[in-house]
């Protein structure tokens, strides 16, 4: 990955805690066609991350982020895929659906659909959410993900690598290689 160029992009996940429901997008076009995600997309020059990520949801899914500081930074997440040049740097938030104005509406490239947290589709979304999702359901941690595709045009997951911190204090980390092999540690 160190001499790769990286990519900037965004995703958000609109959070309705008083139905227990988390907002997912099927992707219609381009790519992860076929797979539900958050919402975002890359981060345009002379443009911040948080407002990028902003822009994408209403242009995902109609909704407006009332306040930026709404959107809460849940981690960073690098994709890298064996053969391309370019890692993807995906900045991962969170929001309220009582933070946001407007209605969930279809856009031309996302098919917007309310789940439960308890039936989150992971069998029609990118096979490294199941390793990273836990973290993004965690209000005190921020996380990092290193992911490892077999190549750009596979969703075959070669390598994850996650770590968890809490108040700067690791508190997880994981790494996969094809392997069941995880290991936890806490750091007091």
């Amino acid at each position: 990955m160190e001499n790769k160029q990286k990519k900037l992009f965004t995703l958000v996940f609109v959070f309705d805690d008083d139905k227990q429901r988390l907002l997912l997008g099927l992707k219609k076009r381009g790519f992860g066609l076929g797979k539900y995600n958050g919402f975002g997309g890359k981060v345009e020059a002379n443009e911040s991350i948080v407002d990028a990520a902003a822009r994408e949801l209403n242009e995902e899914c109609g909704l407006s982020v009332r306040d930026s500081n709404a959107l809460t930074f849940a981690g960073i997440n690098y994709f890298d895929f064996i053969g391309h040049p370019v890692v993807f740097e995906v900045h991962v938030f969170k929001i309220r659906f009582s933070d946001v104005n407007g209605t969930v509406t279809e856009s031309n490239e996302m098919r917007p659909q309310w789940y439960r947290y308890d039936e989150i589709p992971f069998d029609q979304m990118w096979p490294d959410d199941r390793y990273w999702f836990p973290s993004l359901f965690k209000t005190d941690v921020k996380f990092t993900g290193r992911y490892l595709f077999e190549s750009i045009e596979s969703d075959v997951l070669v390598e994850e690598n996650l770590v968890e911190e809490r108040n700067d204090t690791t508190v997880l980390k994981r790494k996969n290689t094809n392997v069941e092999c995880i290991s936890v540690k806490y750091n007091n």
